[in-house]
């Protein structure tokens, strides 16, 4: 697959938590995840995390929505009619946070709308029917990739969101087998950056050649998480301001089928 190594992020898009109708505005200080744009078996779908769906407080008076908001001004909702009220579309793999057993994945169709969405922004598949297994022997940096809750600006007319690009080491490699890997990286000096929101967004393998990298995770954590969440760490914190951690659901094809047949999706 031909992936342009500086532009990850037309794989992916900030998905804002809102009000139902935007009551609370669009602002840069409204809390958002990641949304990654996936093809299967020449289907679209959109994935996130689960405890981001969680956040929305389904079925309760606190509900909130889960939404696209482009350059255009369009608005991609992802709440529907269900049985008792409005219900979000995403389908979470764990019903219930936090840490029940299962990958920390939520997945919505893509429909007329979301397409429309990555038209007018310059979005692209992540097309798994063109896969190809990168080799796991070869324990090259990762890139992983999502929007900052943290890390936004205005410039007074729009909400300018920031896509981090985080270049890491995974240790002991990542390994097929296993639903979830882990990198880990030391700087020379402090980032002060902080990867809440990051979650939803995903991870490529990138060889050291000039072969094309391949998208093999989607994110569910990072640390330093949020500034609050690092204000607090104590003094035998194991992580200080140069380090670098992102945690991932491992992503091929194979898991992304399990992943839609968990959710109750036709395949």
């Amino acid at each position: 697959m031909e992936y342009d190594k500086a532009a990850f992020s037309q794989f992916c898009a900030p998905l804002w938590l809102s009000k139902p109708y935007m009551q609370d505005g669009h602002n840069a200080d409204k809390t958002n995840a990641t949304v990654t744009f996936v093809t299967f078996q020449n289907k679209g779908y959109v994935v996130t995390c689960a405890h981001v769906y969680h956040q929305q407080k389904v079925g309760s008076d606190e509900f909130r929505d889960l939404i696209l908001f482009g350059e255009t001004s369009l608005i991609v909702s992802f709440s529907i009619p269900g049985p008792s009220g409005i219900v979000s579309a995403f389908r979470p793999l764990i019903s219930q946070e936090p840490k029940e057993p299962g990958p920390d994945i939520a997945i919505a169709p893509a429909d007329h709308a979301v397409k429309m969405y990555m038209k007018a922004n310059g979005k692209k598949w992540l097309d798994l029917d063109k896969w190809e297994e990168p080799d796991w022997k070869v324990n090259s940096p990762k890139i992983a990739g999502g929007y900052a809750t943290e890390h936004k600006d205005t410039d007074g007319k729009y909400v300018l969101s920031s896509f981090l690009e985080i270049v890491a080491d995974s240790p002991s490699g990542v390994d097929p087998t296993r639903a979830t890997f882990m990198l880990f990286s030391e700087l020379d000096k402090e980032h002060k950056f902080f990867f809440s929101g990051m979650s939803g967004g995903p991870v490529f393998y990138q060889y050291k050649d000039d072969r094309e990298a391949v998208p093999i995770g989607i994110i569910y954590e990072g640390s330093p998480g949020s500034s609050a969440e690092w204000r607090k760490r104590g003094e035998e914190s194991f992580f200080s301001g140069t380090d670098i951690k992102v945690d991932a659901q491992l992503l091929t094809p194979d898991v992304f089928e399990s992943w839609l047949l968990k959710a109750g999706f036709d395949v």
